[in-house]
């Protein structure tokens, strides 16, 4: 992984950027580390495009295609053009870099449909992949990109991480038990500074879920809450949070925390059970996500006791 650490960057600092094929999951949180420590990139803009919403910075464009199902494909294919036809006004560079996320979403044949648009617009516009599966990707594709391959770190190579990093005294297993939804070793030191709330939650979901509890148990929420419930929401998707689990961990801490009627359960339970089905069929997942978010909190100030 050195050498091909090393590659990349000496070819993020070159003028002319080839196409990128990144993986597995490991590479794509190292390319972005690498990549905002070379250019300077704005803020995020979310954009929303009819049913696809993709990010705009002043640099980049970046699609996740693990939201993109088989009617949207005419739609993505028309944006990508778009922004491979207008003009660069406010970026610093002239050529257009459009990076998918998840590109082991997507069927063979906007594969094909995007190996032509790569060829014919070489010249003017980068394209980088990230993909948990390299062979998900036909080779005609392959090989008009640089591959780049970041193997996640073994379980005993994170375990050694922590081992080195904590205390060696520590008594509880929990420490560990965070290895397996870590990706790298620096999510694991992010997870031993806060060795309180390790101490005290099971994992990542129940910190997620308190964060939330926290905003419902208010007597009244304002502007800042509503936006930081749609924040919450947007990053769940985005990191790529397993939904499942998450929903019992925030239903296990309502149903445990707060005192309400026991048909508002019921509703609640339900409510949950909608939106995991919804979530699982839909397109628009932020949207379910963000209605289960806020939906909750009225249920629980109309009937808390």
């Amino acid at each position: 992984m050195n050498n091909n650490l090393e590659i990349l960057k000496n070819i993020l600092h070159s003028e002319n950027l080839p196409n990128l094929l990144i993986y597995p999951d490991n590479g794509e949180k190292i390319f972005y580390n690498e990549f905002y420590k070379i250019y300077n990139i704005c803020k995020e803009e979310k954009i929303e495009c009819g049913e696809i919403t993709y990010i705009k910075t002043n640099i980049y464009y970046e699609f996740n295609l693990k939201y993109i199902i088989n009617r949207q494909v005419n739609t993505l294919i028309e944006i990508i053009k778009e922004i491979i036809y207008s003009k660069n006004f406010f970026s610093e560079k002239e050529t257009r870099i459009i990076l998918f996320k998840n590109f082991n979403s997507i069927k063979i044949s906007l594969q094909n449909i995007l190996r032509v648009i790569i060829e014919k617009y070489r010249k003017t516009t980068v394209f980088i992949f990230f993909t948990d599966k390299y062979n998900s990707i036909i080779e005609p594709l392959r090989s008009r990109f640089l591959c780049l391959r970041f193997p996640n770190k073994t379980h005993k190579e994170l375990r050694k991480i922590i081992y080195d990093n904590s205390d060696k005294k520590l008594k509880s297993s929990k420490y560990y038990d965070f290895m397996y939804s870590m990706k790298d070793s620096d999510d694991i030191l992010k997870i031993i500074d806060k060795e309180k709330q390790i101490e005290i939650y099971r994992n990542p979901y129940d910190i997620i879920s308190k964060e939330i509890l926290d905003i419902y148990t208010k007597k009244k929420i304002i502007k800042k809450d509503y936006l930081k419930l749609k924040d919450y929401a947007y990053n769940i998707l985005k990191n790529n949070i397993n939904i499942n689990i998450l929903y019992k961990s925030l239903l296990s801490f309502i149903i445990d925390s707060i005192i309400i009627r026991d048909n508002t359960k019921y509703k609640i339970i339900k409510l949950f059970a909608n939106s995991e089905y919804d979530i699982i069929r839909s397109y628009r997942n932020i949207i379910i996500l963000e209605s289960l978010l806020i939906n909750i909190y009225y249920m629980i100030k109309d009937d808390r006791l």
